[in-house]
């Protein structure tokens, strides 16, 4: 359906029990599947989902490969929303390098998002440090 309609979004909730990795993240197995196969910008929600507004979003990001296109795509999906964006990212260990890599995005990444934040995070386990 999503080639057929030429879709440029598509939005997922999970459930169920059966649970998978997915590059270290837990999403139910249909999801997996999915993001493993589909090409289509995805969005997907957890059961738990508490959210009532989309006003704060957090932004993972490689700051050593920032997509411009990939980027601008999520603009303008979140655009109508207006949220504040802070750009996370997650490093085994900080160091020099990491600092000079976020700087980097940052300047690539504030024409996009004038008022975003931006945040370098210490943790092996990228789950538990997002």
């Amino acid at each position: 359906v999503v080639e057929r309609e030429e879709a440029d979004l598509l939005i997922m909730g999970t459930s169920g029990d059966q649970r998978d990795k997915f590059a270290g993240i837990h999403l139910e197995s249909n999801a997996v599947a999915v993001l493993n196969e589909v090409k289509t910008p995805t969005l997907v929600f957890p059961l738990q989902s508490t959210a009532d507004k989309i006003g704060k979003v957090i932004y993972g990001i490689d700051a050593k490969n920032i997509d411009p296109v990939c980027i601008q795509k999520a603009k303008e999906v979140l655009g109508f929303f207006q949220p504040k964006v802070t750009f996370v990212y997650v490093v085994a260990e900080k160091n020099e390098k990491h600092v000079k890599e976020l700087e980097s995005a940052k300047e690539e990444l504030l024409p996009f998002w004038p008022d975003a934040g931006f945040e370098l995070i210490e943790g092996a386990d990228l789950v538990q440090a997002l």
